[in-house]
């Protein structure tokens, strides 16, 4: 829910350069299912901290199609428990998704979420604002030995577990699942990065280019396509084929029709006819990427060009000026590594904050904000950026 309150990006990014005038900064104030694999062109780590299925969802789709590897951390305060999963993206790899339910996947679709609203209730709940702490702390530690800033072994394809009630940590290794959500054909390293933009080329042509088969699969890591539909007014049904954005009204009334079913992974065969010749943009946005699997298993993945995301610059870092400042730095972290390494945080409530709160001071290359959200003035005490913000928290 978008609040009246100060967006969460531009708090996040005034925290930033408050205390790092180095670092570039990116915004991207708009919804995970919007991001694209462009979008996330020159990311080398992201960190998720998004507080529904269908955020985490869209966030791991989109970071396995850009290949970046990423932690995604939750909290669940009435549990006392704070979690961190560590991903790099292959195509036999494992992540957060591979554990989902049938009923989790069904419901990811609706924003259900993994809130602290037992806080405050009897009987006592660890507040989000420490749980958010416990959690940031994990997966920060992690997210450092994924950009190899750190000499610590990343805990890829395992979900860490901190239980504050039991005072225990755990660690469980995550089964490969070979239907897992997050398609992991789409980190496939055979990539060919396209040469036009969506809406300059053919659907038809673009995969024939391709060397596409009728039997062949695309899974797509953005919108789900349609594959039949209904019209409430004449019931007339009909297999569109196409996101639920570019639906077309009804052929038979000209009334809106409602979508049955919905995939991310279509069978050429049986979209060909609907869409000969639709462009591209019909299935795709600029920036996106998609992968190709073809009956014998094989698979590799197109992506159109990088999207141009708006970087503010930061200034030069520079050891004979700046390195006090960076004196209190474990000897462990290697600067100069972080000094050529862009990290994306996903989700800047109170756990994306408390992240934010412990990565901000470094000098990063860069640091990518997205959020799509406006802070609650109820949330103000319990979020870490929020409670320090010089100029408050509304407009």
């Amino acid at each position: 829910m978008t609040g009246n309150g100060l967006s969460k990006v531009a708090l996040a990014a005034d925290h930033v350069r408050r205390v790092n005038p180095w670092s570039d900064i990116a915004r991207l104030e708009t919804d995970l299912a919007d991001v694209t694999a462009g979008d996330l062109a020159g990311i080398d780590v992201a960190l998720v901290a998004v507080d529904n299925d269908a955020a985490r969802l869209a966030a791991t789709r989109a970071l396995m199609s850009a290949r970046v590897p990423h932690v995604d951390a939750g909290v669940r305060a009435d549990l006392c428990t704070a979690r961190a999963t560590v991903c790099r993206p292959a195509p036999d790899g494992a992540c957060l998704l591979d554990s989902w339910s049938e009923q989790r996947l069904a419901r990811a679709g609706e924003d259900v979420g993994m809130p602290c609203a037992a806080v405050g209730e009897i009987p006592p709940y660890g507040s989000s604002l420490s749980m958010a702490q416990a959690a940031a702390s994990v997966a920060v530690h992690q997210a450092l030995a994924l950009a190899g800033v750190t000499t610590a072994e990343p805990a890829v394809g395992n979900e860490l577990r901190l239980d504050l009630a039991a005072v225990r940590f755990e660690r469980f290794t995550l089964p490969r699942n070979p239907t897992c959500a997050a398609s992991h054909a789409l980190a496939t390293a055979d990539r060919l990065l396209l040469r036009h933009e969506p809406s300059q080329t053919s659907l038809a042509a673009l995969l024939a280019a391709s060397g596409i088969q009728p039997a062949s699969e695309i899974v797509s890591a953005g919108h789900e396509i349609v594959t039949s539909a209904l019209c409430p007014r004449c019931h007339a049904a009909s297999r569109p084929y196409r996101p639920r954005q570019t639906m077309l009204p009804c052929p038979a009334c000209g009334g809106a029709i409602a979508p049955l079913r919905r995939a991310r992974q279509v069978a050429w065969g049986d979209a060909a006819t609907t869409l000969d010749g639709f462009p591209a943009s019909v299935w795709f946005r600029p920036g996106d990427a998609f992968a190709l699997r073809d009956p014998d298993g094989t698979a590799r993945v197109l992506a159109f060009p990088p999207t141009g995301i708006a970087w503010e610059r930061g200034r030069a870092y520079e050891p004979a000026r700046d390195g006090e400042r960076m004196s209190r730095v474990p000897a462990t972290i290697d600067l100069e590594r972080v000094r050529h390494t862009r990290l994306a945080l996903f989700g800047l409530g109170h756990l994306g904050a408390a992240m934010l709160e412990a990565l901000a001071p470094l000098p990063w290359a860069g640091l990518l904000l997205l959020d799509r959200d406006h802070l609650e003035a109820a949330n103000v005490q319990s979020h870490a950026l929020a409670a320090a913000h010089p100029g408050g928290t509304t407009r």
